[in-house]
């Protein structure tokens, strides 16, 4: 039986509508691939994140651990900088373990490399504080290839900082990582003492030189003049003899 016009066009309807929703399947899908992808299911998270942890960081191990400045091999770090007396900064170090973990799952599942989570106590490392221009706590960097970009997501929810850290930092604040300021090591502070010690011996001896110097100059004029008075004493005395 001949197919009708109207069969046709139906038919034709058909697979166009069936054409539009593979094509927004596949768009989701990839949309959700952009947006980080699906997180683990809790039973998988603590194989991803197996050895996930927090790392303490203070003004003598920062730069060697992160690399931060020369954006080197260490990986990308998210930083939470808090003081214990900030009542905020204890609620946000709260979740920060989780936080460790979390992320540590969501790239494990990805096949990206992990971004090492850690905590910076400001009152043990004013140094730091002053190299980024902290001036208030919490707060959150995100240091990657040389750059430090700045976490203002308002709160510090665990999906925020995820986000901010797999792929919101694109779109905020960021600036050049300072260089790292010189702190003098204890091999340092001996040498430094070594030299104002030789340092002030010398000043000590030019002033004990200089001293010298000018009291045997005045005994050098002082003997000059009593040669003379003498001579003149003894002047009018051998003129009254020749006579």
């Amino acid at each position: 039986m001949p197919t009708s016009g109207c069969d046709r066009s139906r038919r034709a309807a058909g697979a166009t509508m069936m054409l539009c929703w593979v094509a927004a399947a596949l768009g989701f899908a990839m949309a959700v691939e952009d947006l980080g992808g699906a997180m683990p299911s809790q039973d998988a998270i603590p194989d991803l994140a197996f050895g996930a942890h927090v790392v303490q960081l203070d003004e003598k191990n920062f730069e060697h651990l992160t690399q931060a400045a020369t954006g080197a091999t260490s990986g990308d770090w998210l930083v939470l900088f808090c003081k214990d007396s900030v009542p905020r900064c204890a609620r946000v170090v709260a979740t920060w373990e989780k936080m460790a973990v979390t992320l540590a799952a969501s790239r494990e599942a990805r096949g990206l490399p992990r971004i090492n989570v850690a905590l910076v106590d400001t009152k043990d490392s004013p140094w730091l504080t002053k190299r980024f221009g902290i001036t208030s706590v919490p707060l959150v960097l995100l240091f990657k290839g040389g750059i430090m970009y700045s976490f203002h997501g308002g709160g510090f929810s665990m999906e925020k900082l995820q986000q901010f850290a797999e792929r919101d930092y694109e779109r905020s604040s960021r600036m050049l990582v300072p260089p790292e300021p010189h702190v003098a090591t204890p091999h340092d502070q001996t040498f430094l003492f070594t030299i104002g010690t030789v340092a002030l011996g010398a000043g000590v001896l030019w002033v004990v030189d200089q001293a010298l110097a000018r009291y045997y100059g005045f005994q050098k004029r002082r003997a000059k003049r009593a040669a003379k008075a003498a001579a003149k004493a003894a002047a009018p005395a051998a003129v009254s003899s020749n006579h």
